[in-house]
């Protein structure tokens, strides 16, 4: 019989930390995007503009996952990219880049770009992590519930500490998403209150 592997709810907390997704990969995908020169902010035509987000797709690709990506596949994940921002309430498309494009805001698109680049690779991280975890295994999403209790009671809802550990086991990928957004929340207090601090910091 093979022995159940225990989930390492420290590991997993610190791998998901807000602040090591953000070094490991936002600064890097960021770095990619502000070392990319644009010679021409505008598109003069179709062809051209093309091109420019195929250079950068491919640019953006080789820098993250030094790989080559044949043009075909940098201009449709490009498109892609682009129209799905049609669904996302940004109303632009492909259509609506090209036309900023055409206007001298190519950089807006590009940063789209880098920026689609950015979240698909947390995603992908993030879901890679979760899923150390056996979605199968319901004793182990009990077990991850109870040494969640034990280590961080104080950061659950009030609704959710009134529920069993196997109630609570059935939305554990939601526990840990929670746990990460209470962690970014306090991060983002206790950076606003240093920054205050040093504002208003007396002279010896």
């Amino acid at each position: 019989m093979v022995e159940k592997k225990k989930v390492d709810l420290d590991k997993l907390i610190e791998d998901l930390d807000p602040d090591k997704i953000n070094e490991e990969i936002g600064m890097q995908h960021a770095d990619v995007r502000n070392k990319y020169k644009i010679d021409n902010i505008k598109a003069e035509s179709w062809d051209d503009f093309k091109k420019q987000i195929i250079d950068y797709v491919k640019h953006h690709h080789k820098k993250v996952y030094k790989t080559d990506m044949p043009d075909e596949m940098a201009y449709s994940k490009a498109r892609e990219i682009l129209e799905n921002m049609r669904y996302q309430g940004q109303k632009i498309g492909f259509e609506g880049a090209f036309d900023l494009a055409r206007k001298g805001k190519l950089p807006k698109v590009i940063d789209e770009l880098a920026n689609a680049f950015e979240g698909e690779h947390v995603h992908a991280y993030t879901q890679h992590v979760m899923e150390r975890i056996d979605p199968l295994d319901f004793d182990q999403h009990v077990d991850l519930v109870k040494q969640y209790r034990v280590k961080y009671d104080k950061f659950l809802p009030k609704d959710m500490k009134k529920r069993t550990d196997e109630e609570l086991a059935k939305y554990y990928q939601a526990l840990i998403t929670h746990h990460g957004d209470v962690v970014k929340e306090v991060k983002s207090h206790m950076k606003k209150y240093d920054a205050k601090v040093k504002k208003y910091e007396p002279r010896e």
